[in-house]
């Protein structure tokens, strides 16, 4: 099996990231909150991390910290972007 094959198959992959996508932009059209667009880029990046951690050759452990690690700094960064511009990085950690 080559490395862009997956043992699933990649129309699981696309069936995956549309299901996410699509409450993403229900929530958008639903106006819940601003700047809600953010979403559909964190549901494909955070797809293709997840994909690239399974097929990884490391134990689950370490790829799950990792996932909750990576996960967590990568939506502090997203939501953080919505905040003024004039905030210094320290005040947007507040």
């Amino acid at each position: 099996m080559g490395k862009t094959q997956l043992r699933e198959g990649w129309i699981t992959v696309i069936i995956l990231v549309a299901m996410a996508l699509v409450l993403a932009w229900t929530l958008q059209a639903a106006g819940v909150a601003e700047g809600i667009y953010i979403l559909q880029f964190v549901v494909v990046v955070g797809t293709l991390a997840g994909i690239v951690l399974a097929r990884a050759n490391i134990p689950d452990l370490i790829a799950h910290g990792a996932s909750l690690i990576l996960g967590s700094g990568f939506g502090v960064y997203m939501v953080s972007t919505l905040l003024p511009k004039d905030m210094s990085w320290l005040e947007r950690w507040e």
